[in-house]
C-alpha cells in the first residue's frame, strides 16, 4: 500500500485516460519486483485484500493504480497451489463494491477479471454471477464472464450456458471461451463441456472473416481428447470440402498435435490421430479452392507440430510449389528443421 501511496503523490496519474507515467519509474517496483519473479515476488493470494482496499479508496488516482495493476498482474492464474478458500469472502465482496464507484470505464474493465477470480476463491460465485448480470458495460461483462470458470468452473456453467443459447455471436464466443479458460477437465466435467461445446463448432456466422467461435469450441475439443478429436478431424474435413479454411482453422489445427504450455496442457491427440490431422492440413494446402495464404498456413501447421525428417521431406516437395505463399512456408520450414532433423 505504501508502494500504491507513493506512486499516486509522485506521479502523473490520468484516472480518465487510465495512465501512469512516473519520471523515476517508480511503478516498476510494483510490476517487476512485487509480481515479477524471484524471491521478492509477492503472492496474489497474500496481497489480493491490499489491492480490494486500494481498488476502494476515495483518491482516483489510487484506483487507478490498483486497476492497472489487477488488470497487468492478476488477471493470469494466480499460481499453481491455489484453492477454493483461501481468498477471504469480505475481500471479493470489497473488490465487487468498488468496481461501480471507479473514475471511467477502464479501470472497471481493468479490475473485473481478479474480482470474478477472488469471488470464486471465496466461494461467492453466486454473487459475481449476479454482478455480472446487472453490470452496464459490455466489455465488464464479457471479460467477467470469459474468467467465471477459470476457478469457479462448472459453478459457472449453468450460466455459461444460457449465455450460448441465447444464439447470439458475441455472446455464444464468451461463453465457449469461459469453457476454454478451464484447465484440465475432470471425467464428470468432460462429460458435460464437451458434447455442448462441440454442438457449438458451427455457430459462427457463414459471412464472418475469422471463425472466432469455432476456434475457442476447436481448443476445448483438443482439450477434451479422445473421440472429440475424431469429431474435431470430422468437422475440419467437412470444411476443407467446402474450401473451408481461415486463421482460426489454422490455430486450431496447428496446436491439436504440437503442446506449447508443457506440462499444463498436455497434447489432447493419439498418434494415429495426429497423422490423420497432418492429412487434412495437406489437402487444405493443396485445396484451390482455399485463399493461398491460408492454403500455406496450413502447410506450416504440419512443420510446426512435427519437427522430424518427415515433415522435412514434405518441406522440400513443396519447396517446388508454383503457388508463392506456399513455396515461401516450405522455404522458411526448412531453414528451421534443418536443427532438429540434424540433432537426430
Amino acid at each position: 500500500m505504501a508502494e500504491i501511496k507513493s506512486i499516486a503523490s509522485t506521479c502523473e496519474v490520468l484516472p480518465e485516460r487510465m495512465t501512469v507515467t512516473c519520471a523515476n519509474k517508480e511503478d516498476e517496483t510494483l510490476k517487476n519486483v512485487f509480481y515479477g519473479y524471484g524471491d521478492k515476488a509477492k503472492d496474489r493470494v497474500a496481497t489480493i485484500g491490499t489491492f480490494a482496499v486500494a481498488l476502494s479508496d476515495k483518491d482516483p488516482k489510487i484506483q487507478t493504480i490498483a486497476a492497472k495493476l489487477l488488470g497487468s498482474k492478476f488477471s493470469q492464474g494466480w499460481g499453481p497451489k491455489v484453492a477454493v478458500g483461501q481468498v477471504d469472502a469480505s475481500v471479493a465482496a470489497l473488490l465487487r463494491a468498488a468496481i461501480p464507484t471507479l473514475p471511467g470505464d477502464y479501470p472497471a474493465r481493468n479490475a473485473v477479471v481478479a474480482t470474478v477470480y477472488a469471488s470464486s476463491l471465496s466461494d461467492t460465485d453466486a454473487e459475481m454471477h449476479a454482478f455480472l448480470e446487472g453490470a452496464e458495460d459490455e466489455h465488464v461483462q464479457r471479460s467477467g464472464w470469459e474468467a467465471t470458470m477459470f476457478y469457479g468452473r462448472m459453478k459457472a456453467f449453468d450460466k455459461v450456458q444460457a449465455l450460448a443459447a441465447s444464439g447470439e455471436p458475441k455472446k455464444i464466443l464468451t461463453a465457449v471461451t469461459a469453457a476454454n479458460n478451464m484447465f484440465k477437465y475432470t471425467d464428470e466435467e468432460r462429460a458435460k463441456v464437451c458434447p455442448w461445446a462441440h454442438a457449438l463448432l458451427g455457430a459462427d456466422a457463414e459471412d464472418v472473416k475469422e471463425s472466432d467461435i469455432f476456434e475457442e469450441a476447436g481448443y476445448v475439443l483438443t482439450k477434451c481428447s479422445g473421440e472429440w478429436v475424431d469429431k474435431l478431424l470430422d468437422w475440419g474435413e467437412a470444411q476443407e470440402e467446402k474450401s473451408v479454411f481461415d486463421r482460426k482453422y489454422y490455430f486450431v489445427y496447428r496446436e491439436l498435435c504440437h503442446s506449447v504450455m508443457k506440462g499444463v496442457d498436455k497434447v489432447g491427440a493419439t498418434p494415429e490421430q495426429c497423422n490423420r490431422n497432418f492429412a487434412f492440413l495437406e489437402k487444405a494446402a493443396n485445396n484451390k479452392g482455399i485463399e493461398p495464404k491460408f492454403r500455406a498456413w496450413a502447410l506450416d501447421s504440419i512443420s510446426y507440430a512435427r519437427r522430424d525428417e518427415a515433415s522435412y521431406k514434405l518441406m522440400k516437395k513443396y519447396k517446388k510449389s508454383k503457388v508463392p505463399e506456399i513455396k515461401k512456408v516450405a522455404e522458411d520450414a526448412l531453414k528451421m528443421l534443418e536443427g532438429y532433423v540434424k540433432k537426430k
